[in-house]
């Protein structure tokens, strides 16, 4: 399962892998990408809060593991905040 959720104070959706629209998908991580003002990028979130599974997705669709957002944090840093190590 997909979890997709532009911003904690809107709902999300949770997709079969087998159901997504992957287009779709890219366009609504632009969409998303353009509008966080925290520079807070879905890798980031995926690695925090996400499955493995999304992480990959993310980073199979050309996401930039080594960008960082305004206090200098990269996916990595998000992902040790919660001690995952995959």
């Amino acid at each position: 399962m997909l979890w997709l959720q532009a911003f904690d104070n809107q709902p999300g959706i949770s997709i079969p892998f087998t159901d997504l629209d992957y287009p779709r998908v890219i366009r609504w991580l632009e969409t998303i990408l353009g509008l966080d003002p925290l520079t807070e990028y879905p890798l980031m979130m995926a690695a925090q809060y996400g499955s493995n599974d999304a992480v990959q997705l993310l980073l199979n669709e050309g996401a930039d593991p080594t960008l960082k957002n305004q206090l200098g944090l990269t996916a990595v840093d998000f992902a040790m905040r919660v001690s995952r190590t995959e």
